[in-house]
């Protein structure tokens, strides 16, 4: 077979493969989002819904015995009519009705004691503590997994039961290829009284319901079906999706077969420019107009456009890594995304959730760039995102897949995209081991390879089955113990949340924290009172960490504590540690080091409290709420969990959270155990100022619990 029916074959081939994609009935995925009132959605049997709920009215079955506040995990398993409300700036009120007869909505996980009950068939939710989250700069977040999704109040009369959105709204459309890639069709603005239905729908809707300072509540989900039908008021309806138009100018495999296709055209006119007849009559016009045709370079130019754009379409596919560096010396990753003409990096949220803004983020080689970015953090989300300061970024414009749960079940492997300081890009092979919601599981593919904390932020392509990348998500922690690490997923990341991050954050206060991890606690010497009979002693500057205890635990083979559904950080004090631990743990760290450890006794750390500037408090006597915010993370600064120690400023003689964060077990002297009975000092994070108060000592049984930890004293030989 000569070249010129190999080129007149590839042709035919590829000019039927273009129309049978044109033409070929795909999908539309629909991105909607609306300033609302109400959000109404049905839940499916098959897919439970987690929400965390905080200091929560709850009333079951309509009984009013039955009313209690709850704060913990409600978990939402029968199909379910749920109905979020909330008017103007006031309470948030959920109702969830379930709809089979003979099961209940679910259950409910309580934080305090971890104890799980059986849920009623209804249940009335009340939260009006909206703005106590809104003024710590936060916002809240619930999820929607189910079907039939009605956002508004219902309007009858005039709007002929049109619904209505509280100010405006947006839908926007992307298209499907055949490569169940995507690509961006366009928007439509929801106006007040309008009403939007997705027909035909291929599988349930995703989203969630966001609540910040804005009146009422955004909703936002995410539907796949042929068509939406927008009702405009007074009857007035049309249909929107993706058009055979859209496919032509935007669908990136369609314009791969035009380039295609002109690269063809090209060889065969320079193969063959000297021949009058011969050839498909379409390849003879384009040869003469190319030969006797003014319009000749610019034809030859329009080649080569097609393919330099096919070109940058697919180097513009993978992320673009940044590396970021934050004023607690904290350094982690990030990928970024080109929205609204503005570049973003998306982070894991530990990385940056302690720092005072602005973060630096450092751009690898070959840009070399290093820019300034004010971080945000949402609750629900375990990821942040950041706006960077400067323009003329090379940011990706990746595409993500969107029908991500048809497609995880033919993935197993993927790659993940680290690059090193000096900019050196390498790609580790993992295997996918589990996907549940917005989590993806991995474990690396080669055993040389070891998931360390640095990797946090590094991006997961994701393989399917015809050996295809996509991007899935970044790189959020790693579990030493399983070699295992969890990913979220980024199609999770709506476009609502990136509108609200553009809003400047709320600076938060967070000092210098201590200095690298390490199982041997870093001290500092506390000079004796012989009037006292009390000898010179060392006191670890901070409160014994989940990092350090976590070494320990994994060197004796023992179990982890449990973080109590707290977002564990391993920079955090450790707590949920009875006191026979703590005392092993010193034990233990006497062994390792040839020193003398032990839990600090009543006067020991009573004389560590006062010492060098303390008085009725660590920091002196001034119990002022200005002041002691600056010291101690207790119920006034409203974090409702410990925080990283040192986060705040330290006594006369240097040691970090002598007030606060968690209570401490005192050791016993000569007095024996008094029942069990141990002594605690220092207050906790959700403890009043009384409790920080030095000579404040309280007894409590040696059991675990979410707000005791330890600090340990080591004796001069």
């Amino acid at each position: 077979m000569n070249i010129r029916a190999i080129l007149t074959c590839l042709f035919i081939v590829i000019s039927v493969v273009l129309i049978v994609v044109v033409l070929c009935d795909l999908p539309t995925t629909f991105s909607i989002t609306a300033q609302v009132e109400r959000v109404e959605f049905i839940t499916d049997d098959n897919q439970s819904i987690e929400w965390s709920l905080k200091n929560s009215v709850i009333l079951e079955n309509g009984d009013d015995s039955s009313k209690r506040t709850f704060t913990g995990l409600l978990t939402i398993e029968t199909a379910s009519n749920v109905i979020v409300e909330r008017v103007s700036n006031g309470p948030l009120t959920i109702s969830i009705n379930s709809m089979q007869d003979n099961k209940t909505v679910g259950t409910f996980l309580s934080e305090n004691d971890l104890t799980s009950t059986q849920a009623g068939k209804k249940i009335g939710i009340t939260i009006d503590n909206i703005t106590k989250y809104v003024n710590n700069g936060q916002t809240i977040l619930l999820p929607i997994i189910g079907k039939d999704v009605r956002l508004g109040i219902t309007i009858w009369n005039r709007l002929r039961g049109s619904t209505a959105i509280l100010r405006s709204g947006k839908v926007t459309m992307l298209g499907k290829t055949i490569l169940s890639d995507v690509f961006n069709v366009g928007e439509n603005t929801l106006d007040a009284g309008d009403q939007i239905k997705v027909e035909d729908e291929e599988s349930l809707s995703y989203g969630f319901v966001l609540l910040d300072e804005r009146a009422a509540m955004t909703a936002s989900y995410r539907a796949i079906g042929k068509q939406a039908k927008i009702t405009r008021p007074g009857g007035h309806n049309y249909s929107i999706s993706t058009t055979i138009y859209n496919r032509l100018m935007k669908d990136t495999f369609v314009i791969a077969l035009w380039a295609i296709l002109g690269a063809i055209i090209a060889a065969y006119t320079f193969l063959f420019k000297k021949e009058k007849t011969s050839g498909l009559p379409l390849l003879r016009c384009y040869c003469f107009a190319l030969k006797r045709n003014k319009l000749q370079m610019r034809n030859k130019f329009f080649i080569i456009a097609c393919l330099m754009y096919l070109l940058f379409q697919t180097a513009d596919l993978f992320a673009e890594e940044v590396f970021i560096k934050t004023n607690i010396q904290q350094v982690g990753r990030g990928i970024t995304k080109l929205f609204e003409g503005e570049c973003i990096v998306i982070t894991p949220k530990h990385i940056v959730e302690n720092a005072n803004p602005p973060v630096e983020v450092y751009f690898p080689l070959p840009y070399n760039k290093k820019v300034t970015g004010n971080p945000k953090i949402f609750v629900g989300l375990d990821i942040a995102l950041i706006t960077l300061d400067s323009n003329n970024l090379r940011c990706s414009t990746y595409n993500i897949t969107t029908n991500f749960d048809k497609l995880i079940k033919n993935i197993t492997s993927g790659q993940l995209i680290i690059t090193d300081e000096s900019g050196v890009t390498i790609r580790e092979s993992v295997k996918i081991i589990s996907t549940y919601l917005d989590t993806i599981k991995i474990r690396p593919d080669n055993t040389s390879f070891i998931l360390k904390k640095g990797h946090s932020g590094s991006a997961l392509y994701a393989v399917d089955k015809n050996g295809e990348l996509f991007l899935a998500g970044i790189l959020l922690t790693f579990d030493r113990e399983e070699g295992t690490g969890s990913v979220f997923r980024i199609d999770y990341i709506d476009r609502n949340v990136l509108s609200a991050f553009k809003k400047p954050p709320i600076p938060t206060l967070s000092p210098t924290p201590p200095p690298p991890p390490s199982y041997e606690p870093e001290m500092v010497l506390v000079p004796g009172d012989k009037s006292i009979g009390i000898q010179s002693f060392y006191i670890s500057k901070h409160e014994i960490t989940f990092e350090a205890y976590d070494y320990y635990c994994e060197e004796m083979k023992i179990k982890k504590p449990d973080n109590k559904g707290i977002p564990l950080n391993k920079k955090y004090p450790v707590f949920n540690v009875r006191y026979d631990e703590a005392v092993r743990f010193t034990q233990w760290l006497s062994d390792k080091t040839k020193e003398t450890y032990r839990l600090p006794q009543k006067e020991e750390w009573l004389r560590a409290c006062r010492y060098k500037g303390g008085g009725k408090y660590p920091w002196g006597t001034d119990n002022s709420t200005k002041i002691v915010k600056l010291y101690a993370n207790y119920s006034e600064t409203r974090k409702e969990e410990p925080n990283i120690v040192g986060s705040y400023k330290a006594t006369g003689v240097g040691i970090y959270d002598m007030a606060g964060n968690v209570f401490e077990w005192i050791g016993d002297s000569d007095e024996p155990s008094r029942r069990g009975l141990h002594y605690i000092a220092g207050g906790s994070y959700d403890q009043s100022i009384p409790y920080l108060e030095c000579d404040n000592f309280t007894l409590s049984y040696g059991e675990a619990k979410s707000y005791i930890g330890f600090r340990v004293v080591r004796e001069i030989k």
